[in-house]
C-alpha cells in the first residue's frame, strides 16, 4: 500500500509548498510536472497512475492539479478508483475511495436521466406552445363560433339578409359571409 503524490507547479517555490504538504500526507517522493493549471499534457500524473495499485493512495494538494476541467477531473478520479486505490486532496480536504467513486456514479447516472427527461419533457412543452401559436396565428377572429351560428340560423330562416344582419352584429358583410362559408353547416 504506497502512497504517491503527484504535483502540478508553475515554478520551484510552487514545488516546494506542495512537495511540503504531500510529505506531511505521507508522500515522499511526489511526480512532478510544470506548467500552468490549464495545461493537459501532464506526463507525471501519467506516470503515477500508471503505477497505482489496488490499495494504494494518490495525493495531491488540489484536485485542479489533476486536470483544466471537472469532466477531466471525473475521468481521473474514475482511472484511480478502477485500480481500486485511494485519493486524497489536502487542499479541498477530500479523500475519494472506490465506493465513493460508485456510489457517484450512480447519483450521476439518475441526475443524467432526470436532466434528460427534463430536456424532453421542454422540448415537448416547446413544440405544443410553436403548435398552439400557429393554431392561433393572424388576426382575431371578430365572431364567435356562436355568434355564427346564430347569424346562419337568422339568414338560413329567411329572418335577415347577411347584409343587415352583419349591422346588426355589427362587422362587415364580408366577413359574416367568410365565416359562414366556412363555418359548418346546420343541417
Amino acid at each position: 500500500m504506497a502512497v504517491f503524490g503527484y504535483i502540478l507547479a508553475a515554478d520551484e517555490d510552487d514545488v516546494h509548498m506542495q512537495a511540503y504538504d504531500l510529505q506531511y500526507a505521507g508522500a515522499a517522493d511526489p511526480y512532478t510536472d510544470y506548467g500552468e493549471d490549464g495545461q493537459t499534457d501532464r506526463p507525471q500524473l501519467e506516470v503515477a497512475l500508471t503505477k497505482l495499485a489496488h490499495g494504494d493512495t494518490l495525493v495531491v494538494t488540489g484536485l485542479d492539479r489533476l486536470a483544466p476541467s471537472s469532466e477531466e477531473v471525473m475521468v481521473i478520479i474514475r482511472r484511480v478508483a478502477d485500480k481500486g486505490a485511494e485519493l486524497w486532496a489536502l487542499w479541498d480536504k477530500t479523500s475519494i475511495t472506490p465506493g465513493d467513486v460508485q456510489r457517484a456514479s450512480q447519483v450521476i447516472v439518475v441526475l443524467e436521466g432526470i436532466d434528460a427527461a427534463h430536456a424532453l419533457r421542454k422540448a415537448d412543452e416547446a413544440a405544443a406552445t410553436k403548435k398552439n401559436r400557429r393554431s392561433n396565428a393572424g388576426r382575431p377572429k371578430k365572431l364567435t363560433p356562436e355568434q355564427v351560428s346564430h347569424a346562419r340560423l337568422t339568414v338560413d330562416s329567411g329572418q335577415q339578409s347577411v347584409s343587415s344582419m352583419a349591422k346588426v352584429m355589427r362587422v362587415n358583410k364580408t366577413t359574416l359571409w367568410r365565416a359562414l362559408k366556412t363555418a359548418p353547416s346546420q343541417s
